[in-house]
């Protein structure tokens, strides 16, 4: 799968580029690129767009377009969550493991009314680490929270990108194509 930019003209959902040979382009997330200019700072329209596409040596079936579409979507959520989350102009590192670190020092400060505390989290980048200390269970949930909160809101953004694909261009092109 790749990321490629092209006139807005030129996308096409599908493209049977070979019947003989079976070869199929398939594009999806598509995009129109947009300029601004500089001294009017007005948006302006261009020609360009940007999509992803992949190609099939085979007539594709809706089921490997689905699974292709939702591990892409499910790959902008994931890296998503990973690295866009800032706290208090902090980029924190949201992996897996460090969501359920979060958790479980969160939880337990609740449950034991903050004897676990304080707590240190290193945030920030490899190359400009920021460590922040929570002294008390409303300043980890002041953290702990938003952190929640955007992991949500990530996945729910995801879950809207897949739902709103329509596979009817898909299959009535295919169908027309073959």
């Amino acid at each position: 799968m790749v990321r490629t930019n092209g006139l807005r003209v030129n996308f096409k959902p599908l493209e049977v580029v070979s019947k003989v040979d079976n070869i199929y382009i398939i594009r999806w997330d598509y995009e129109e690129i947009k300029d601004v200019d500089p001294s009017t700072k007005q948006t302006i329209e261009t020609d360009l767009a940007v999509w992803a596409e992949e190609y099939f040596y085979h007539k594709p079936t809706e089921d490997e377009l689905r699974r292709l579409f939702t591990k892409y979507y499910n790959d902008i959520t994931d890296n998503k969550i990973l690295s866009g989350f800032v706290w208090n102009d902090m980029p924190v590192w949201l992996s897996e493991e460090n969501q359920r670190n979060y958790k479980a020092a969160y939880d337990i400060a609740i449950q034991k009314s903050g004897a676990t505390l304080p707590v240190e989290f290193k945030f920030g980048t490899e190359e400009l680490p920021m460590y922040q200390v929570f002294h008390t269970v409303e300043e980890l949930e002041k953290f702990y929270l938003p952190a929640v909160a955007y992991v949500q809101q990530c996945l729910s953004e995801g879950w809207r990108l897949k739902d709103a694909i329509d596979y009817s261009l898909y299959n009535s092109e295919l169908a027309q194509n073959v």
